[in-house]
């Protein structure tokens, strides 16, 4: 097959895949909404416009497509403080296998500490605890098709839990890049984020024991299981570009672009920059254009209700984001944080180690 053909064919997948989703959109219908929090902090401080950018093991999470363009083994720890005393963990690693592809393994952990359970009965407490957290375990294979074009999938299982109740189900990342060479540095990046079928939650608290006085010999009790609701994972389509405006010896400024589709809400805009010096030095920023904060124009607050002490005040600043970036003898750090409003500044930091 031709490249002209391999692209028709790709072009004319990814608008199939575009209006199938648009027409099975779930607005507030999809959980583990975790799985939605950027983990990494170089993305993040581009504004998450970085289906087209990654080529490290950070790929795995925006695109694993961008797996096939890492040439040496790497790896990927970062944090992200969230709020109400919760946290998002991710790691990721990369390994080039020469004929092959580029295999890659990840981890992303929501965890929160642990509250005190109460009752109208016991309303200082029971003496028991509940906690709700997530993990989400990948394995990902990415290929280079042609020598501008790669392609690759991650397969992961997911599991969520509150107090003793746990969903589990398996989902998909698809991904493509595309550097054409036509247009210079100019390069193309999709993906289809966790798509896969519903989840809901079993045990726990969902299991009882009934009695059934009308029963023969009055016989129980009888073990029953609630049916909780299913719900869907919270599946999203990707496309980006980016583009070097500077590429010199000692300096890069590259600039990204990206239109994020999720399955249960509006479509956004992500724009990013990044300038490197030497590419051991970075800056960036970005900002994530999200018609569903445009709350108050579709939902105008009263100026008489004296919310300002209770909530506070927006920033003007929703959704910007900003970081630093070091790389230096086979080792690299970067942070970044995010204004998400009324909620405030939420922070990330990675460590990355290439060998």
């Amino acid at each position: 097959m031709t490249l002209n053909r391999r692209l028709l064919t790709i072009a004319v997948a990814i608008f199939i895949t575009t209006s199938l989703f648009a027409q099975f959109s779930k607005v507030a219908q999809s959980g583990a909404q975790w799985l939605k929090i950027w983990p990494e902090p170089r993305g993040v401080g581009m504004g998450g416009a970085c289906a087209a950018i990654v080529t490290d093991a950070s790929a795995t999470y925006w695109n694993p497509a961008g797996l096939a363009l890492s040439t040496t083994r790497n790896i990927v720890v970062s944090d992200v403080e969230w709020f109400a005393d919760t946290r998002i963990n991710f790691l990721s690693c990369a390994y080039p296998y020469t004929g092959l592809g580029t295999f890659g393994l990840s981890l992303i952990a929501l965890t929160m500490s642990s509250e005190m359970i109460t009752t109208v009965e016991e309303p200082e407490g029971t003496g028991e605890k509940w906690s709700a957290g997530g993990v989400s375990i990948g394995l990902s294979f990415a290929r280079m098709i042609t020598d501008k074009f790669s392609f690759g999938i991650t397969g992961k299982l997911i599991q969520e839990g509150i107090w003793d109740m746990t969903s589990t189900g398996f989902g998909l990342d698809i991904g493509a890049y595309f550097n054409p060479g036509y247009f210079g540095s100019l390069r193309f990046g999709f993906a289809l984020k966790n798509f896969g079928a519903d989840m809901k939650f079993t045990g726990g608290q969902l299991e009882e024991e009934l009695w059934r006085p009308d029963a023969p010999g009055n016989v129980g009790p009888l073990d029953v299981e609630l049916l909780a609701h299913p719900y869907h994972l919270p599946t999203s389509i990707n496309i980006g570009a980016a583009y070097d405006i500077i590429d010199v010896p000692a300096q890069r400024l590259t600039a990204s672009l990206e239109l994020y589709h999720p399955i249960d809400g509006a479509e956004k805009g992500c724009f990013g920059i990044e300038y490197s010096y030497n590419e051991m030095f970075a800056v960036r920023l970005g900002y994530q254009f999200d018609p569903d904060l445009e709350h108050e124009e579709q939902y105008p607050v009263d100026e008489e209700e004296e919310t300002e002490d209770i909530y506070g005040e927006p920033s003007g600043m929703e959704r910007l984001s900003a970081g630093l970036g070091f790389k230096y003898a086979g080792y690299k750090v970067d942070y970044a944080y995010q204004d998400m409003g009324l909620l405030g500044l939420v922070h990330r930091i990675s460590i990355g180690m290439y060998f």
